[in-house]
């Protein structure tokens, strides 16, 4: 059986840069990362899915430098042109911060790589910091969030679902 791989990340340290990982380590709700603080390539995913059945996978931004995310999908959309990746990873769900005034910009170079698929933003960081504010209430945000219709995107978001009233 083929199977699709929704959602992978892989990284280069040295080519990239993942404050989260190359950084001091922070709390986070995944808990203990420091396993996965090195390089993970494509090589690496491809050995690990070997006897799987996984054929195609969709790559999922992965924190890279939010003051330039674009580097992330030119870097992914390189590694999926080499020969030795197969294709990996065929479809690219990047990051971009539909709050900014230059949201349009960075969609459009996002869409210059070809296997530009979504936007995955997280709208859990005004949880997890009290002074942070849900930026779904920015008119500003709201009006970018209508630019995935114009670039043909998909949205992703990574929630917190409110915990049951006691």
């Amino acid at each position: 059986m083929k199977a699709v791989d929704t959602h992978f990340h892989i990284w280069d340290l040295k080519a990239n840069y993942y404050p989260w990982l190359t950084d001091k380590v922070q709390p986070r709700v995944i808990g203990d990362y420091a396993a996965i603080r090195k390089d993970y390539l494509v090589a690496d995913y491809l050995a690990d899915i070997a006897e799987t059945g996984v054929a195609k996978a969709v790559h999922i931004q992965a924190e890279h430098d939010a003051s330039d995310p674009v580097r992330e999908t030119r870097w992914l959309q390189k590694v999926a042109d080499e020969p030795a990746s197969r294709g990996f990873p065929h479809a690219i769900v990047a990051y971009a911060d539909l709050g900014a005034h230059n949201a349009e910009e960075v969609l459009a170079a996002h869409c210059e790589s070809a296997n530009m698929r979504g936007i995955r933003q997280s709208l859990i960081q005004h949880k997890v910091d009290p002074a942070a504010k849900d930026p779904r209430e920015s008119p500003v945000w709201a009006n970018n969030f209508r630019l995935m219709r114009k670039f043909n995107l998909s949205f992703d978001t990574q929630l917190f679902h409110p915990a049951p009233s006691e």
